[in-house]
């Protein structure tokens, strides 16, 4: 576990690259790092907003619960990533529950201390882009979730977390990867999902194994996005 909050994971958030040398040592300062073993819950939507998270190592999810009762996922979050700020910024609850899904190392610090650091022009043009950034995602996934196919869905997903390695994409299949996790973050469900990707398995576009999925024909592929 680490004892030092580094620079360049601060530097690597998105919207954060810029900001001033006096944030980097303010939350250097103020932050401490925990560990949680896979399944933690770190906090339940409706809990009171009071701290910020940065990812140093690990995944995790956020979702809601529908009325259904079904889970609905709302984002999968790495190394990198800051989770927290929107509910701290509106002065409501977290919006959503975040649980581990694998052993997590992440840098923590307080509510106050961030709407502190928002004092900063560095910083708060800074969050100012990354809620815009933010913004973008959330429209492309609504645009998505009711404009475009599973199957299209499928392959936009597959290709963002796609791997180039010796002339071949890859999409790692990470413990926590099932079926019914795939099925969640596309908005679907697991039978819908296995048809979709039996369908491209047996055009010969990608070949499912169980640590990673292969893209067979990259030109197929490619033409199957949206």
């Amino acid at each position: 576990m680490s004892t030092t909050l580094d620079e360049t994971l601060i530097r690597s958030v998105k919207g954060l690259e810029n900001v001033d040398q006096e944030v980097i040592g303010q939350i250097q300062g103020a932050a401490w790092n925990n560990h949680y073993q896979r399944g933690k819950l770190l906090y339940l939507e409706g809990d009171p907003a009071e701290h910020i998270y940065l990812i140093e190592q690990g995944w995790v999810k956020a979702t809601r619960l529908r009325k259904d009762g079904r889970e609905q996922w709302m984002r999968v979050l790495g190394a990198g990533d800051i989770f927290g700020e929107i509910a701290v910024l509106s002065q409501t609850d977290y919006p959503a529950t975040v649980v581990a899904l694998e052993p997590l190392n992440a840098w923590v610090f307080s509510a106050d201390l961030f709407l502190t650091l928002m004092e900063n022009n560095s910083f708060s043009k800074g969050l100012a882009r990354r809620s815009a950034w933010q913004v973008l995602q959330f429209a492309r996934l609504a645009e998505d979730l009711s404009l475009k196919s599973i199957e299209q869905r499928l392959v936009s997903t597959l290709l963002r977390y796609a791997e180039f390695n010796n002339g071949v994409w890859e999409i790692p299949r990470r413990d926590w990867t099932t079926f019914d996790e795939m099925a969640a973050r596309l908005g679907t469900v697991r039978d819908v999902l296995s048809r979709s990707l039996r369908a491209l398995e047996r055009e010969n576009v990608i070949k499912v194994e169980k640590q990673k999925i292969i893209v067979v024909d990259q030109a197929k592929f490619f033409k199957s996005l949206p």
